[in-house]
């Protein structure tokens, strides 16, 4: 998640595709804002007004994350900065991502724990890049 100060459709192109693959093959739903056309050549874009009547409209999980949002910057944290913000919108795109994890969590942590080993600083001083490759390689096993 990032902050997008303004809406024309040149700054939501470019906020776009530096986050995002664009294919023809992905489909992008919008609330009707006409500033996301500007993509229709690169991806398929939905770009028609929502009736927030329905039960499941199409923008219903999209609205329960800034719903999420919003009520832990006012009741939880009481407020953020500018400069915090980019780091709460990582914080809560994590929380987002890793809502089902629940106690999975803690057993990944233990098998890590026991496939590592202890090691001296010494040994890490002689062969720093070994053990920094072997961290980002235990990172994704």
């Amino acid at each position: 998640m990032r902050v997008i100060t303004d809406y024309t459709g040149l700054s939501l192109k470019k906020n776009i595709e530096k986050c995002c693959v664009l294919s023809h093959d992905a489909l992008l739903d919008t609330d009707g804002e006409k500033g996301f056309n500007t993509l229709n050549e690169e991806i398929q874009v939905k770009n028609e007004k929502i009736s927030y009547e329905e039960k499941d409209h199409r923008l219903l999980w999209l609205n329960i994350i800034i719903s999420n949002i919003k009520n832990n910057i006012t009741g939880i944290y009481h407020g953020i900065t500018k400069r915090e913000m980019p780091l709460f919108l990582n914080e809560q795109e994590y929380r987002f991502n890793h809502r089902k994890m629940g106690k999975t969590i803690m057993d990944k942590i233990k098998k890590y724990l026991q496939r590592s080993f202890p090691i001296s600083h010494e040994t890490n001083s002689l062969y720093p890049e070994y053990f920094c490759s072997t961290l980002l390689l235990n990172r994704y096993l």
